[in-house]
C-alpha cells in the first residue's frame, strides 16, 4: 500500500503568538513539499512522487536538519538525502530539491536496493546526522538481511561551495572499505547494528549505538584526523 506523504510547513512565529492567546485552532500550513499544492495528493510514478520532479518520494523517513548558516533544509527521503535552498523568509525556494545525496540524480532511485553498496549509493539510507561546523553529512546505511543486521555510515561533504548531485562519500564508518557490506562484527571498525547517532559538533565526536553488540561506539570525526575507513576511538558498555 502506498502512502500519500506531504511535508507541511507552518509559520511557527504566527502559530506560537496566536496559541498564546488561544486564537489559533488547527492552523493551516503555509507551504508544502511533495505535491504541487497543499490540497493535492501525490502522484506516484516509478516510486517517485510526481515522477521525481518534486521534493519527496513516496516514503519519507522523517529525518530533517536545518542549516541556518547557509539557509538550507536537509531531509531524508526514501533511500536518499535531499537539500533545499531556503528563501529570505525561511521557506524552500523551490519544491524541487537543489541537490540529492545517495542517488545519481534528483530523479532519485526511490526503492530499497539491498545489494547496492558503492561509494555514492547505499542499500538503505535511513537517517543522518549533520555537522554544521564542517558541513558534512553522516548518513546511516543499514538493513536487516535474514534476521542479521548490517550497515555502515557514509560521510559526505556538503559544503555549499562543493556540494553536487550524487557525490562520492569521503569516508565510511563500520566497514573496511566503500564496497563491503559485511554482517555485523565486534571489532573497532565494525558494528553489529546501527540504531541511533549523536554528533558532538564542539568536540567533533560521533556516537553510534550498536544495539546488536550492546555497546556505544565513539568516532573521532575531526576533518584533520578522519581517514577513509577509521576505527572507533572509544567503546562504551563493553
Amino acid at each position: 500500500m502506498k502512502k500519500n506523504i506531504k511535508a507541511l510547513l507552518y509559520s511557527l512565529l504566527c502559530l506560537s503568538a496566536g496559541a498564546a492567546y488561544g486564537q489559533i485552532q488547527n492552523p493551516p500550513a503555509s507551504n508544502v513539499l511533495g505535491t504541487e499544492d497543499i490540497w493535492e495528493n501525490p502522484t506516484f510514478v516509478g516510486g517517485i512522487t510526481n515522477g521525481g520532479t518534486t521534493a519527496f518520494s513516496e516514503w519519507w523517513n522523517g529525518v530533517a536538519a536545518l542549516d541556518s548558516a547557509n539557509n538550507r533544509l536537509i531531509t531524508n527521503s526514501v533511500n536518499e538525502i535531499r537539500i533545499y535552498q531556503l528563501d529570505e523568509e525561511g521557506l524552500p525556494a523551490s519544491r524541487t530539491a537543489e541537490y540529492v545525496i545517495g542517488a545519481p540524480s534528483r530523479a532519485g532511485r526511490g526503492r530499497h536496493s539491498p545489494g547496492l553498496t558503492t561509494r555514492s549509493e547505499g542499500a538503505f539510507l535511513n537517517g543522518f546526522a549533520y555537522d554544521g561546523v564542517n558541513h558534512r553529512l553522516f548518513v546511516r546505511d543499514s538493513t536487516v538481511n535474514a534476521w542479521q543486521p548490517r550497515g555502515r555510515i557514509l560521510v559526505f561533504d556538503v559544503h555549499p561551495d562543493r556540494v553536487e548531485d550524487g557525490p562520492d562519500a569521503i569516508a565510511v564508518l563500520g566497514q573496511p572499505d566503500f564496497t563491503s557490506y559485511l554482517m555485523g562484527g565486534v571489532g573497532p571498525s565494525e558494528m553489529g547494528s546501527i540504531d541511533q547517532e549523536a554528533l558532538d559538533e564542539k568536540n567533533q565526536r560521533l556516537f553510534i549505538t550498536d544495539r546488536a553488540n550492546h555497546r556505544i561506539m565513539v568516532w573521532d570525526i575531526h576533518p584533520e584526523r578522519l581517514n577513509e575507513a577509521p576505527d572507533a576511538m572509544v567503546v562504551l558498555g563493553q
